[in-house]
């Protein structure tokens, strides 16, 4: 009967390392997503983009791939506005460096950045 119940109780912690195992896995993984952020940049006018406009939108993705600040997704267009949206490693330290490039290029005033959930 004694060696049922260490048989038993062995099991249980074998179950319980497992368990945690798996939460601490889980825990890592969700860790490393990366942050993604949507740079929006409101037009000059209420139309789609000119030309010229997503040219501009283009050298802005190719600067944040350029500087390594991060991976260019997707990217975007409607009646006002464009956007890209861009994976990073973390927040604190690119939003800066994407406000320096969208500066540089004269549209940090029309421009908003939000993190994507």
């Amino acid at each position: 009967m004694l060696l049922l119940i260490i048989a038993a109780a062995a099991g249980c912690r074998s179950e319980t390392r497992s368990s945690a195992a798996d939460v601490v896995k889980q825990t890592v993984d969700e860790a490393r997503k990366k942050a993604k952020l949507n740079v929006q940049i409101r037009l000059e006018g209420n139309d789609f983009p000119t030309h010229d406009e997503l040219a501009l939108r283009r050298k802005l993705e190719g600067d944040v791939e350029h500087e390594h600040i991060g991976t260019v997704l997707d990217a975007g267009s409607g009646s006002g506005y464009m956007d890209f949206t861009v994976e990073v490693d973390e927040t604190v330290n690119t939003i800066p460096k994407i406000r320096a490039i969208l500066n540089r290029a004269g549209v940090l005033d029309r421009t908003t950045i939000r993190v994507i959930p």
